[in-house]
Order: structure tokens, then sequence, then C-alpha cells
């Protein structure tokens, strides 16, 4: 799917239509509690996610006209020695939309989480994997109220 988004941004900007190219790069970062319970369907078990308190957000979204292409990354570190911090967990996510009508998409994305493995984990395995293949219909219009 990567190589499909830059594929597409090539030839936007070779196709001579750099005017009407936009990109919309992301960069953030927040703190704060993350915390999922999974409970298997006879409800004998159950299972605690909980992520580490600081998540860094990066990501780009490409529009050329009515098609848009965009990628996501998560991050979810723990604090470690001094001012550094351990990656624990990722989650990935990359798209592509066409608006056939004015506020209509249809669109198609891809979303997968991965445990990071680093030198402080020991070997351990634990974290959260899987991730979901979408394609869907959203409706998106911006009402000005004067």
């Amino acid at each position: 799917m990567k190589k499909i988004i830059l594929l597409a941004f090539a030839l936007m900007i070779f196709s001579g239509a750099k005017a009407q190219v936009v990109l919309k790069p992301l960069v953030g970062a927040s703190y704060g509690t993350e915390k999922y319970r999974i409970r298997d369907a006879g409800g004998d078990r159950a299972y605690t996610a909980l992520f580490p308190d600081l998540k860094i957000t990066t990501g780009l979204t490409v529009s050329y006209k009515g098609i848009s292409a965009m990628y996501k990354v998560d991050t979810w570190c723990s604090k470690s020695k001094g001012i550094s911090f351990d990656p624990k967990e990722t989650s990935y996510e990359v798209g592509i939309s066409y608006e056939i009508l004015r506020g209509v998409k249809i669109s198609f994305s891809h979303c997968c989480f991965h445990a990071v493995r680093s030198d402080s984990d020991c070997g351990s395995d634990g974290g959260m994997y899987g991730g979901w293949n979408m394609i869907g219909v959203s409706f998106e219009k911006e009402i000005n109220l004067e």
C-alpha cells in the first residue's frame, strides 16, 4: 500500500499538477492513559492491554483533486533512563479515498498493531497484535453558522 501511495504522489508531481497537490503533514505528542479489556466469548478469561502513557503521532495526507492518500503512525513509549523513551507498541495506518460526490467519499484503509521489541524488553513478546482492512463510504460537509 505504501508503494501505491508513493506512486500516486510521484504521478501527481510529474504530471504538472503541482499547484493542485495538497500536502497535510501530521506531527503530535500526547500523554494519558489508554487501557483495553478483552474477554473471550465464554467469559472465562479476561486480558488487559495497558499502553504506555506517551504517544507520538506522525503522518501525511496527499490530495489531488478528489483523490487522497494517507499514512499515520502512532508509537506508544514508556520512560527509560534520563530523558530517553522506549517504544513499546506501534500502529500503522495507510489509506486511499476518492470523492465521488461533493462531500461523499469512498475509501480503503489498512491498519495494523505491532508490539515493539527493545533492549529493555529482555525478549518479551507482550503487546497487542492485529488490525483491520476496511472499505467505507463517508459524508462530510462543512456548515458555516453566521
